[in-house]
This record gives C-alpha cells, sequence and structure tokens, in this order.
C-alpha cells in the first residue's frame, strides 16, 4: 500500500517530485521504507543533491524510519557535478548513505554521452540488507528493445535506474 503525500515545504520548485512512503507486502525482505523521486536542476545540481541529505533527515523524522531511498535523475555527473564539487556534498560522504550507482555507470542514451546522471541513494541498514547486491542499474532499454539511438531518444535521453530487492525469508508454515 502506497500513501502519497502533497509536495513539501523542501520541495526545490518544479523539478521536485514528492516522497512516497511505502508499506511492501510481507514477500519483500523490508516492510516500511521511503521512496523520494527527484530531478535536479542541471544548474543547481550539487546544491540540490547536498539538500537532499536534509530532506532524507526530514523525511525519517516525519515518518519514523531511517530507511529511504532517493532515486532518479540527480544531473549528479558530468559536467553539472564535477569531481572537485562532490566534497562539499554531505550525501556523498555521509557513511549513513550508499550510493548503489557509481560514478561510471553511463544512464544516458547518446552512444556519445558516457554519464551517471541517474542514481539511486539509499539510506538505512535495513533497506540496505534488503538490496541485492549487484542489482542496482540502468535499464537498457534501447538494448531490450532492440531501438536504435534516434528511437531511443523519442522515448528518454535517459536510461531509467532500478535495483532489486530482496524476497522475505518464509518459515515453512508460510509457504
Amino acid at each position: 500500500m502506497t500513501h502519497p503525500t502533497a509536495t513539501p515545504s523542501w520541495a526545490a520548485g518544479d523539478s521536485a517530485v514528492g516522497p512516497t512512503k511505502s508499506r511492501s507486502s510481507s514477500c519483500i525482505a523490508i516492510r516500511d521504507f521511503v521512496l523520494l523521486s527527484h530531478h535536479a536542476s542541471p544548474r543547481n545540481a550539487p546544491h540540490e543533491i547536498h539538500q537532499l541529505h536534509r530532506v532524507c533527515q526530514e523525511l525519517s523524522q516525519r515518518w519514523g524510519t531511517q530507511n529511504v531511498m532517493v532515486l532518479g535523475d540527480l544531473n549528479a555527473g558530468g559536467s553539472y557535478v564535477p569531481p572537485s564539487t562532490w566534497g562539499s556534498i554531505q550525501l556523498r560522504w555521509d557513511p549513513r548513505f550508499h550510493w548503489l550507482i557509481g560514478d561510471g555507470v553511463d544512464t544516458t542514451v547518446r552512444a556519445r554521452t558516457h554519464c551517471a546522471y541517474d542514481r539511486i541513494v539509499v539510506q538505512g541498514d535495513e533497506l540496505l540488507r534488503a538490496v541485492v547486491p549487484g542489482s542496482a542499474k540502468a535499464y537498457n532499454f534501447a538494448r531490450s528493445l532492440g531501438l536504435s539511438e534516434e528511437e531511443a531518444l523519442q522515448v528518454s535521453d535517459h536510461y531509467p535506474v532500478e535495483v532489486n530487492l530482496r524476497l522475505a525469508s518464509r518459515t515453512p508454515q508460510e509457504l
């Protein structure tokens, strides 16, 4: 069951999408967590990514869980967030946050571009344990669907990011 909320006070203009608290079925290894989908403005990406740290802390307090997943087009690479900027971005260096889509992952459709703009960042040990190791990736829909670059660009200039969560362990009585 999902409980959407109104756009909160911390939303950064039209590019922000409000958070959703999710309660998964008993089939998933984690029961409660918050999903925060965000699209950062390219011109403000370092500032917005830095502010997501504060947003995650606010969401943790609001919904009583440390388990928060930030995902979306953070424009977190290339010229939008140069390597020299990462040291000032708290979401990046706080050890409570785990970046599942690394800097070397290409999330762009164009063959001439290689940038990790789209990311998945996880906070909370329980949520991190629920993630299937190595499952976070960009979904290359062009390759999967046999699309040319031109055809794929009609859908998006970015590949969506995805991650798998573990199934819950079940006792023989539950099966």
